[in-house]
């Protein structure tokens, strides 16, 4: 009789993922298991670039490389919006 592990994403490699590929100072990081993927939904410190938080999905729960982050981060170039007040003026 065998045993099979079961292969998984560790959260060590998604919070790699967010300081490599996002703005996202982590917070907090929540699992979402799926049937077939995972989910990720991460908190961030710095609320301006993500306020409603990053969203991390991989299509398979057993390759890291399918994980990849959704969120976008938020742009508020606050010299572009003055410079547009000062137009209207």
């Amino acid at each position: 009789m065998m045993n099979s592990a079961l292969a998984e994403i560790n959260d060590y490699y998604i919070r790699r993922l967010i300081v490599y590929q996002s703005d996202c100072k982590l917070d907090e990081l929540i699992r979402v298991e799926l049937k077939s993927s995972s989910e990720f939904h991460a908190t961030c410190l710095n609320v301006s670039f993500y306020p409603d938080g990053l969203e991390i999905l991989c299509s398979d729960n057993t390759d890291n490389s399918s994980c990849k982050v959704k969120t976008e981060s938020k742009a508020f170039n606050s010299l572009e919006l003055l410079r547009q007040d000062n137009e209207r003026n």
